[in-house]
């Protein structure tokens, strides 16, 4: 009740004058406070204080700024505790020592300068600081008290110089994003074996290097050690029996970890997930290790189709591309004609598909296609003429006539190129053929002769 009659009362003063100024006595020491400043003068020590109570503390919700000017020897117990609009320390360098929760609980206090000639960090000097991200210890302090910085969860790495020879308990317990700790001291220091715990927290954890440990009263006694971030990487593949993965791990922080993923024949390789969440489609895949992390290699079975493919008359040409195919893979298939032939086209269940030779498509299904030959005739070398066809359409019989024709000179072919049958008789000037069996369509009719060969095309009805 006092506190907030105090405060009410502190609130009118400032919205009157507009500034407020209060001041005293401790110790031998003076101090005041001036618009959220508060300065520290003279000659000595800051006494200790029992539990949060120093003079200034009645005003603790107005404190934003601490100025300790010289001559001021140590800073005593609970000088500063649980100032929650604190965000800046001035500390001379005649500051040697500083007592327990010296500065403990000041939630938004990010940065402060500790002066050379500091001696000791006291007990839970800087406990639950939690933005504090930046502590330069200075080569004169050689312990650092019990939780001295515990849950300062800014804390990301910390030099300890090489005038430290003690860490207390705990004394870096619950920092949750430290991830280095180098050790300037080349002679063994004592640490207890609770001094990094909590690290569990941590995204990951810490690990001590030393090049030589040794147990001693319940503590270790480490010699050129640093603390450095690891975290676990580990790897698995969605099904065994699909593929394997190799890259499982302990790292350091920031270090290049690189995973891989072997599919199993029958199988293939999809992707790379976190937490169901794809990150990767490269079967070998690097990353800067930053966390702890799980990722599945992900595969499936293939699904594969069959591609035949058949030339049309196996005596006018060759093609090549049946093979088996994954799913959605590029087939490609190629015609070549014999001499004599030409390609005219692909077909599919006798209706075209292209004219490329080769030709590629993307295999989604089992399919058969036909390259169609013909023979490459139509190089007129007698008088056009000199041969007649009739009738032209006709519904079976046609009569060729030219005297100077065999019936073993005339050959009928479809529009793909393959050869009919036809049986043909000679009768005086003419060659009957009988195509009454044919199915309706165009034919061409090829006619043989010494002076060259003719080309016809017929219709049957």
């Amino acid at each position: 009740m006092k506190r907030h009659l105090s405060l009410l009362i502190l609130g009118m003063l400032l919205g009157i004058a507009g500034t407020f100024a209060q001041g005293g006595q401790t110790g031998s020491l003076t101090w005041n406070l001036n618009n959220g400043k508060l300065t520290i003068s003279g000659e000595g020590v800051i006494p200790n204080y029992t539990y949060s109570q120093p003079p200034w503390h009645e005003y603790f919700e107005l404190i934003k700024t601490v100025v300790i000017e010289n001559g001021v020897t140590r800073i005593g117990d609970n000088a500063f505790h649980d100032f929650p609009y604190l965000t800046n320390i001035n500390i001379p360098t005649t500051v040697t020592s500083m007592g327990s929760r010296a500065f403990a609980s000041c939630p938004i206090l990010k940065t402060i300068n500790l002066p050379n000639g500091l001696t000791n960090i006291g007990y839970r000097a800087f406990e639950r600081c939690y933005i504090i991200n930046l502590i330069d210890i200075p080569n004169s302090v050689t312990s650092i008290g019990e939780s001295a910085f515990e849950e300062c969860y800014g804390l990301t790495s910390i030099t300890l110089p090489s005038s430290v020879t003690y860490i207390n308990s705990r004394g870096f317990a619950f920092c949750s994003n430290l991830v280095s700790i180098t050790n300037e001291n080349p002679e063994p220091i004592n640490i207890p074996n609770d001094v990094f715990v909590g690290m569990d927290q941590n995204a990951c954890k810490l690990r001590v290097q030393a090049s030589s440990v040794s147990a001693y009263n319940n503590a270790n006694v480490w010699k050129n050690f640093v603390v450095v971030g690891i975290c676990s990487v580990s790897v698995s593949a969605n099904n065994d029996e699909f593929g394997e993965t190799s890259g499982s791990g302990i790292y350091e922080v920031n270090a290049m970890a690189i995973i891989k993923a072997t599919q199993k024949n029958g199988y293939k390789f999809i992707n790379w997930t976190k937490d169901g969440i794809e990150v990767s489609t490269f079967k070998q895949y690097s990353f800067i290790v930053i966390e702890d992390v799980e990722l599945v290699g992900n595969f499936e079975e293939i699904t594969t189709y069959s591609v035949n493919v058949y030339a049309n008359n196996s005596e006018y040409g060759t093609v090549t591309g049946s093979a088996v195919y994954e799913e959605n893979a590029i087939a490609t298939i190629e015609a070549t004609a014999f001499e004599d032939y030409k390609f005219i086209n692909w077909t599919k269940n006798g209706v075209e598909i292209s004219n490329d030779n080769p030709y590629k498509f993307i295999v989604t299904e089992d399919v058969e296609l036909v390259a169609n030959f013909q023979p490459n005739v139509g190089i007129i070398t007698i008088e056009f003429d000199a041969v007649k066809i009739y009738p032209n359409p006709t519904k079976g019989e046609l009569r060729i006539e030219s005297g100077k024709l065999r019936s073993d000179d005339v050959e009928i072919f479809d529009i793909y190129g393959k050869k009919q049958n036809a049986k043909s008789k000679k009768q005086k000037e003419e060659i009957l053929m009988d195509i009454s069996h044919f199915s309706a369509g165009i034919y061409f009719v090829k006619i043989n002769t010494e002076a060259g060969n003719v080309l016809r095309k017929v219709v049957k009805e």
